[in-house]
């Protein structure tokens, strides 16, 4: 059965995807150059770029060089028209951050949620976050193209909901956070899962890192995102790479989840301190836990090295499940000791004499770049390409 042509409304955003495309990677770029990148008819190119620059998506960026004749127009980016906001929700850190087309941080903004503060005050704070970052930047609200945010839970990407919101349980209940947002900003919210956010951050940061990889995030939970032939493998709801929540021990402590024995309950800061406390005369902070392991501390070397044994275990678990070689470990509150310790672990556990070969590498983001993620996710689906049919 022959299926539906294309409609001309659906070609036309196919080419201006293809214009769009080819300034975002190239620009400053005469009508000529870009004719012969997108490979459409001269025509096609100057209305589209008529009507981009109407829509002030792009502008006229001087005279390029001459090659024989007159000096031809540069056609730019607009970089101060259109803007994305990221939004990492790790609970009790909240970050958030406004972006250009090309994913470049201009604001950012991060906080902990206070003992006591209610859902609506979370919600609250969010929106004079952004409104402060709008206004900081000069930014009105047609301008920007979108909210990304990163929940730390399970979500249903079909339906743009947080299903459960982890460490959140005694404030939320059940609300449609994304519709709160969007409602009040008068933006569309897209929400995804926040570790899946942090690898699409993690991958504008390290644009060179190979279309598959595992990115392992430790921060208050443990999560993963996986990427397989350089898009983010989301999984049939968004939840892909739940590691956190892999049983290690069926007979283990009790998690917050409901199972006993969850890497959360060995491999988190807040599980290291747990099990340093029952050995040791007094509590002692993460930070204090790993100085003292630094400096021999036996205690201190045994949970920090056991927590790290139980974090390789998994890792290379999904390494062996994906056939993935390359991993990166994303931990905010390491110095490098707690790297180290998994790498090393990870290596041990695949075996010298095997042929796969891990590639192990530390996380780049930084404070300012953990809610990029969101405006990535964005920023893509702005440019996103049509969808075309094909006869058959």
């Amino acid at each position: 059965m022959r299926k539906a042509a294309n409609s001309n409304k659906i070609i036309k955003q196919a080419n201006e995807y293809l214009v769009l495309a080819v300034l975002l990677k190239n620009d400053p770029l005469s009508v000529e150059e870009i004719v012969t990148l997108s490979r459409l008819s001269r025509p096609t190119v100057l209305n589209i770029l008529k009507e981009l620059d109407t829509r002030g998506l792009i502008y006229r960026a001087g005279l390029g060089e001459s090659m024989g004749g007159r000096q031809p127009i540069m056609y730019t980016l607009n970089l101060r028209r259109y803007f994305a906001v990221g939004v990492d929700l790790e609970y009790p850190p909240v970050r958030v951050a406004f972006s250009d087309l090309r994913e470049k941080v201009l604001y950012s903004q991060e906080w902990d949620c206070l003992p006591g503060e209610t859902m609506e005050d979370i919600e609250e704070n969010l929106v004079n976050a952004i409104r402060e970052g709008m206004r900081r930047l000069n930014i009105a609200t047609e301008n920007l193209i979108g909210i990304g945010l990163g929940i730390p839970g399970r979500v249903d990407i079909a339906r743009n909901l947080a299903v459960r919101m982890d460490r959140m349980d005694h404030i939320w209940q059940g609300g449609d956070i994304a519709a709160q947002l969007s409602m009040k900003l008068g933006v569309p919210v897209t929400v995804r899962n926040d570790i899946h956010l942090l690898a699409a951050a993690e991958r504008t940061v390290q644009p060179t890192l190979p279309k598959n990889f595992l990115y392992v995030a430790r921060r208050v939970g443990i999560g993963m995102a996986v990427f397989l032939n350089g898009k983010s493998y989301e999984g049939g709801f968004g939840n892909s790479g739940y590691l956190g929540h892999t049983v290690l021990d069926p007979e283990g402590p009790a998690c917050r989840c409901g199972q006993r024995g969850c890497l959360e309950c060995y491999a988190t800061t807040g599980a290291v301190e747990i099990n340093y406390a029952r050995g040791a005369e007094r509590p002692a902070d993460y930070g204090t836990i790993v100085s003292r392991a630094q400096e021999g501390e036996p205690l201190a070397m045994a949970v920090l090295g056991d927590a790290g044994i139980k974090l390789a275990m998994a890792v290379v678990n999904a390494m062996l499940l994906y056939d993935i070689q390359t991993v990166i470990i994303e931990d905010c509150v390491d110095d490098g000791t707690f790297f180290a310790i998994v790498r090393e672990n990870i290596e041990k556990l695949l075996g010298p004499s095997s042929d796969f070969q891990p590639r192990v590498l530390r996380g780049k983001l930084t404070g300012r770049t953990f809610a990029l993620g969101g405006c990535s996710m964005i920023v893509k689906n702005f440019f996103k390409a049509p969808q075309l049919k094909v006869d058959g």
